[in-house]
């Protein structure tokens, strides 16, 4: 069961007992539209971000006037996000730094997808947390791993290229580790 209050629901769906002894209490959800795809990126400015009655407007040329999208109570746009129909172009091939490559498929037209990859073996493409370096990163910080950059309405690649760096991957690390422990393991029988 949920109630609705003021752009929050509130959740009475499972109540759990706790160690100490109490009922958990109900909590409070902001109701949130989804982020429009990362093709708009820069391109939309919205007055209360995703939450509940926030309007979106897209920026497109100075003659195209487009009227807000609002997020609705139901956690949904009024309207669906559209690419400016004077947009064209396309995004320069992306850089390849800090060890990274990409594979653009799609070419680097708006709303081309590039899939980035690591030149160093057991290496994720990740974007680093502020103020943190390749060599100071600790994967307890959760680095976003990056899947794709999209070439956006404002022909710039999203996530930006220079902000993408190479971490060794948690993977590789726990095999190696793995490897490690086995060679130990035998070197003492």
């Amino acid at each position: 069961m949920e109630t609705q209050r003021e752009g929050l629901y509130r959740k009475f769906l499972s109540i759990q007992c706790l160690d100490t002894g109490f009922w958990e209490e109900g909590s409070c959800v902001p109701v949130l539209c989804k982020p429009p795809p990362p093709v708009f990126e820069g391109m939309y400015n919205c007055t209360n971000g995703f939450q509940l009655d926030s309007q979106c407007v897209l920026s497109c040329s100075s003659q195209s006037k487009r009227a807000p999208i609002l997020c609705t109570k139901d956690g949904l746009w009024t309207d669906e996000f559209k690419l400016c129909e004077d947009l064209q172009g396309e995004c320069s091939p992306p850089q390849e730094l800090n060890s990274v490559e990409y594979k653009c498929e799609q070419g680097y037209g708006i709303g081309a997808v590039c899939i980035p990859s690591c030149l160093i073996p057991l290496c994720d493409p990740v974007t680093l947390p502020e103020n943190v370096t390749v060599d100071s990163m600790d994967h307890r910080l959760q680095p976003v791993r990056i899947q794709n950059i999209v070439c956006t309405g404002k022909l710039e690649w999203h996530p930006d290229p220079k902000a993408i760096h190479c971490i060794d991957s948690c993977e590789g690390a726990f095999d190696e580790a793995l490897r490690a422990f086995n060679e130990a393991s035998k070197n003492s029988t």
